[in-house]
């Protein structure tokens, strides 16, 4: 896969560490984080790790296509 968009808070995972994994594992695909309770923190935490993009909900979906489309022409 080109793109990864996960949930940060999951009930059975989590976004950050699926984003670890993909990391860990050298995937070459981008990973954009979207959540609902996301913190600052986090935010920092997810681009320190290599996320492409962290984005707050709710979520312009203009805006989503906009960002998939850059994802994916680079």
């Amino acid at each position: 896969y080109a793109l990864v968009i996960t949930d940060l808070r999951m009930p059975k995972a989590s976004g950050m560490r699926l984003l670890r994994e993909i990391k860990e594992r050298e995937l070459a695909c981008a990973v954009v984080i979207v959540t609902g309770h996301g913190s600052v923190r986090e935010a920092v935490e997810a681009m320190r790790l290599g996320a492409y993009d962290f984005l707050t909900k709710p979520v312009d979906p203009h805006q989503l296509v906009l960002l998939v489309d850059r994802i994916l022409r680079e």
